[in-house]
Parts: C-alpha cells; structure tokens; sequence
C-alpha cells in the first residue's frame, strides 16, 4: 500500500490524530454490525472496507496489530430448546460486549466469526422442521428478545420442549417464526461458505 492508497481509506491532515480518526471509523464500523442480524455475507462485505481501513491505519501510522486468539469458545450446544436460548443470548451478549470493546480489527474480525457460529448452533436445533410457508419471511429480521424468551417459556411448559411441536404451533407465535427464519437462515449461511 502506498501512502495515497492509505490516505483515500483513511484521509487525514497532518494535524488530524491518526489515532482518533482511526477509532472513529472504527467505531462506526461496529455500530453497522452489532445493530445488523448476524449474517457472512453482509459481515464479509463490512469486512472487506474495515480491513482497508485498518491496513490505511497500519500504513500511516507504523503500528501492526498482534492479535492473539484468547482462547474464546462458544458455550456448547444444547438440544434442550430452553437451555440453548439461554445458552444463544449469553454467547450473544458476551460477543457483542467484547466487539464493543475492542480497537483491535483482526479481534473483531475474529468475534464476528464465533457471532455468526453462535447463531449456527442456535438454528440448528430447527434444521430438521418443516414448514409450508415462508414467502413473506424476512430473514434479517430479528424478534424481539423478550417476547420470543416468553413464547419459548410457555412453549416448555405446554409441549415439554419437544422441538419437532413446534411445527405444529399457530403461524402467528413469535417462536413458530424465529423457528422458521432461522432454519432460512441457516440455509442461506450454508451456501454462502
């Protein structure tokens, strides 16, 4: 890279704090993938512009990031439809908590990576339903996490847990439909890689 290509990713004066400006970018980068539902395609595609902008920032400001893999790992997966939930939002959580957080690019590349793999867990758990209809489904659209976490409390009670009934609930229940579009979802993610 030379320093036009890194001055177009990443424009400055010489009076500009690289630093700054840097985390600024940075910053707006996060906000468009925490608030967007977890998909490769759209985090590949912020992916690619953020990776020039860091290797803009790498260029003019001398620093290389030295990331280093913590050791972070998904809790493991759970057939139990509640337990998984639960299991799903304090990965969820967790991961955006520490995308949130950090300045590093290559980290973050990596925390997305277990985001969208967080997400494949949970929706594997729908693989095997079947459902009539699916036209009118948005699949980037994400429930409300406190009304699906009722639907899915009642549900336990009423059927036990029993994932293949949720095939049977009314199309109108919040977990008949994020049932639903994640199993899309998951389909979708699966021809993407």
């Amino acid at each position: 890279m030379t320093r036009e290509d890194a001055l177009l990713y990443l424009p400055c004066e010489v009076e500009d704090d690289l630093d700054d400006l840097y985390e600024s970018k940075l910053f707006e980068f996060k906000q468009k993938v925490l608030n967007a539902a977890p998909s490769t395609k759209l985090f590949d595609f912020h992916l690619k512009k953020a990776r020039k902008l860091y290797e803009a920032y790498a260029f003019l400001s001398g620093r290389q990031e030295e990331f280093v893999n913590n050791g972070f790992t998904l809790d493991n997966p759970e057939m139990n439809l509640k337990l998984a939930w639960q299991k799903f939002n304090r990965n969820k959580n967790k991961l955006k908590l520490l995308i949130s957080n950090s300045n590093e690019f290559e980290e973050i590349e990596f925390l997305l990576g277990k985001l969208i793999e967080n997400q494949k867990q949970f929706a594997s758990l729908f693989v095997n339903l079947t459902f009539d209809e699916t036209l009118s489904m948005v699949v980037s659209k994400e429930p409300d996490a406190m009304a699906l976490s009722v639907d899915i409390d009642k549900f336990y009670l009423s059927e036990g847990g029993d994932i293949k009934a949720i095939q049977k609930l009314d199309k109108e229940n919040l977990l008949f439909q994020e049932a639903n579009r994640l199993s899309l979802w998951l389909k979708i993610e699966n021809d993407v890689r």
